[in-house]
């Protein structure tokens, strides 16, 4: 008998240790311990407007100017956030009525017009050029413009007692190379301004004139899916090429707000 009690205490204590090995190992299971930590940092749109050349509004270059004085200022927008951007100038000239006159003093127009008192220029032209020309890569989004409008031969005319005319262009080197990357900068704009050369006539009397240049920058990063749908739809519609691009700049741009 006794030895059927020490068998059957044995197989106890063996059953025993075998429970406590099953909780043992439960309980290791349950109290075991890990995580996974994803971290995601959000990218940023973000631009820096610049015009390093430009003398300053408190300079004396810009003051008590005569005709054909030429003055540097070459707004250029830097991508300084993490992600690639659409950029964007909108810019804003003065307009008065009056009667230019050419370099040698005679009358370019017969009457008086309504008209942009300054020239915007390159850099490198030649003080005689006396015409807007803008630099390369910088496109203008004519539907946007402000102040008149464009006939059906292209040429713009000015709504009547207009004070300013708004531009507004999209840089955009090609249309498969619209966006800026971070780190880089868009050519000027222009290189420097040209007070046109006019009679003294009415309504020239504020001698402040004023430009404004305003940045704009949207994401381009996930936008290819809205540009496919703009395009769809002006395919449908049969709109020419550089219309259906034009449209789609107009697009991002109204994106911003």
């Amino acid at each position: 008998m006794k030895k059927k009690k020490t068998k059957r205490f044995i197989l106890y204590i063996a059953g025993s240790l075998a429970a406590a090995a099953i909780i043992v190992g439960i309980a290791a299971f349950l109290m075991s311990y890990d995580e996974t930590t994803n971290v995601f940092t959000a990218g940023n749109v973000k631009i820096v407007l610049t015009e390093n050349k430009y003398p300053g509004n408190d300079s004396p270059e810009v003051k008590d100017i005569v005709p054909f004085t030429e003055i540097e200022k070459n707004p250029v927008i830097t991508n300084t956030g993490s992600n690639n951007a659409y950029v964007f100038l909108r810019l804003t000239v003065p307009v008065s009525s009056f009667t230019e006159l050419d370099e040698y003093g005679r009358k370019k127009t017969e009457n008086q017009a309504a008209q942009e008192v300054f020239y915007l220029k390159n850099a490198d032209d030649a003080i005689s050029s006396c015409e807007n020309n803008f630099g390369n890569g910088w496109r203008e989004i004519r539907s946007l413009a402000e102040g008149g409008y464009y006939d059906d031969e292209g040429h713009w005319t000015f709504n009547k007692n207009a004070d300013t005319r708004t531009y507004v262009f999209a840089y955009q080197l090609s249309p498969g190379d619209s966006y800026l990357e971070p780190g880089q900068s868009t050519v000027p704009l222009f290189g420097k301004v040209q007070y046109k050369n006019m009679l003294e006539q009415p309504g020239m009397d504020d001698p402040i004139k004023v430009i404004k240049v305003e940045a704009f920058a949207v994401q381009s990063d996930y936008l290819e899916a809205k540009e496919e749908e703009i395009i769809q739809k002006l395919d449908e519609e049969n709109v020419p090429e550089n219309k259906r691009e034009e449209q789609r700049l107009v697009e991002i741009f109204n994106m911003i707000g």
